[in-house]
């Protein structure tokens, strides 16, 4: 049964690199089937995390500093205030 939360996630974080959706949308319910709510969290976030990495190493030296701050710094704030409510 994880061979499914695996190869899922794998489809999921290539669709959420082309589409920049899907990530959550795809894995979360599925790894909810397979793993305990609290697991199903932590590890589609780490997933989260190894595509924003991707992503950086994408789009490096084409990053600017004013759509960071626009952008990353309230996603870092929301992410702390939406974990905190979980």
């Amino acid at each position: 049964m994880e061979i499914l939360f695996w190869v899922t996630g794998f489809f999921a974080a290539f669709l959420g690199n082309i589409a920049a959706f899907g990530i959550s949308s795809i894995l979360l319910p599925v790894a909810v089937s397979v793993f305990p709510f609290e697991l199903a969290l932590v590890l589609t976030s780490i997933f989260h995390m190894f595509g924003n990495f991707g992503r950086i190493g994408f789009f490096q030296g084409k990053l600017r500093l004013r759509i960071f701050l626009l952008f990353g710094i309230p996603n870092i704030i929301f992410t702390f205030i939406g974990a905190s409510l979980v």
